[in-house]
């Protein structure tokens, strides 16, 4: 592997297009392309690189293990959205040992982190905390906490199947459960398997 394939690894584990990567580096879509072709990247976007947690030895050098990078999405739960996973709202990169997919049954390609907030699920997240999803996970398989959209908000919540519907439990027991009544209007983001605490 060269390093214009290593470049662009690093560019699709951060989810990136080409266009996206040019954003975040703050470059031109056609620089982006001549780094994928072999051009060594200007010490200004190595900088860039480093400063997001990526190991520009590696993309360099190509014997130091590659990152473990994770995506924080600016998706605030349980709060308005809609669609949101997406590059455009990518609030951050963190980097992660490849023991931590592994301790929390993660998927690194389909592993998302979104900021929690509010109280309701306090035995488990407080707010302004980071949930990390595990998006192959889009369909309800058995009691657990999801992130989900219902009626155009998102939300964090225990989902417990009572009969044949879906019930949403907060942590917090000064919030009432409630059944999620219109199929139409709901859909699973992911599966919540971790977190880590925030800041305000």
């Amino acid at each position: 592997m060269d390093i214009g394939q290593r470049f662009k690894k690093i560019r699709e584990d951060l989810g990136f297009t080409q266009d996206a990567m040019a954003k975040f580096l703050d470059c031109t879509s056609r620089s982006v392309k001549s780094y994928e072709s072999g051009t060594l990247p200007s010490n200004e976007i190595l900088c860039k690189l480093a400063k997001a947690g990526i190991d520009t030895t590696w993309l360099l050098a190509g014997h130091v293990k590659r990152p473990n990078v994770i995506n924080i999405y600016n998706v605030e739960f349980s709060a308005g959205c809609g669609s949101f996973i997406r590059d455009e709202n990518i609030d951050t990169q963190i980097c992660v040992p490849e023991e931590f997919f592994k301790q929390y049954n993660l998927p690194p390609q389909y592993t998302a982190g979104v900021y929690v907030r509010g109280d309701s699920m306090e035995k488990m997240f407080s707010d302004h905390d980071i949930a990390f999803l595990d998006m192959s996970i889009q369909r309800f398989i058995h009691d657990g906490i999801y992130a989900f959209v219902y009626d155009d908000s998102c939300f964090i919540k225990l989902l417990q199947l009572e009969g044949k519907a879906l019930k949403a439990v907060s942590l917090n027991d000064h919030y009432s459960p409630w059944l999620i009544e219109d199929e139409n209007l709901f859909k699973i983001v992911g599966m919540v398997k971790a977190g880590i605490c925030g800041t305000n």
